[in-house]
């Protein structure tokens, strides 16, 4: 079981299947290479998207009404800040009130590199439209995991809102009235970052822009090693012209825990 599906099963939130007809948030995901087919129905009915993520998806990009790009690991603050937004005119029991209050939009924004006028602007057409929050596997493992269910728990208690996994199974809903720990502080990923992704197809490859190539001093089809905390990783570098920033696509079967995590890049030395 996902320390997700723990977080909500604790704060009683109910998971059920999109509602294509419903205004959608995407967190957690990056759609090309999570559930294509299902981001594909869910985008051609619904009326608004909005799609939060570090990294540009070209399958979502087009599609939604607004991209908001966050800093790797702040999932939780972005969350938190669409809480306080959503929530600031409902009337509110004390606790959850306090709990609001307490919750510091200037830290939050920083942290996340989210302005707070991008998330008044996404907090008011979810005020316009039936809202579905539709969240991916990036979130399954997340360090803030407990954060993350106690703040969606939290939205839903003032407002109907419709919660679904890109992949999973349904949950039932339990009501009650716990609130989510504060935000303590948001990690911060400086530098070169790897995204771990599940396909098969890609294995073999570090994928990543030519701005992330210069920054590593490699070129296309470069021999390389990837290290990073969890290991070291051989690959063949590839340049897409299909990805932005310094975040690289590393084909990874088998890993569990938050998707993203910082990389040092180096050129292997070939022979022959």
């Amino acid at each position: 079981m996902s320390e997700l599906i723990k977080a909500f099963k604790k704060y009683g939130v109910g998971v059920k299947k999109p509602e294509t007809n419903n205004a959608i948030l995407f967190i957690g995901t990056l759609p090309s290479k999570d559930n294509e087919s299902l981001i594909e129905k869910v985008c051609d009915n619904s009326p608004k998207i909005i799609y939060f993520s570090p990294m540009e998806d070209p399958l979502l990009h087009v599609r939604a009404d607004e991209y908001i790009k966050y800093e790797i690991g702040s999932e939780a603050g972005v969350l938190a800040l669409l809480t306080k937004f959503l929530l600031q005119d409902k009337k509110l029991n004390k606790n959850t009130a306090d709990y609001i209050e307490e919750l510091d939009e200037g830290y939050l924004s920083a942290e996340s590199n989210v302005g707070e006028e991008e998330i008044e602007k996404s907090a008011k057409i979810f005020g316009e439209n039936n809202l579905t929050l539709l969240l991916g596997d990036d979130l399954n493992d997340h360090p803030n995991a407990d954060i993350i269910g106690g703040l969606i728990a939290l939205i839903n208690r003032f407002r109907p809102l419709h919660v679904s996994l890109i992949n999973g199974k349904e949950l039932d809903s339990e009501n009650n009235a716990l609130l989510p720990p504060q935000i303590e502080r948001i990690s911060s990923f400086d530098g070169m970052a790897v995204y771990f992704c599940p396909q098969k197809n890609e294995s073999e490859k570090l994928l990543a822009s030519l701005q992330f190539a210069i920054a590593a001093k490699i070129k296309d089809k470069d021999e390389i090693t990837i290290s990073t905390k969890r290991g070291e990783y051989k690959k063949r570098f590839e340049i897409s012209d299909k990805l932005k920033g310094m975040i690289a696509i590393l084909g990874v079967n088998g890993q569990r825990g938050y998707r993203y995590e910082v990389a040092r890049v180096t050129k292997r030395a070939t022979h022959g």
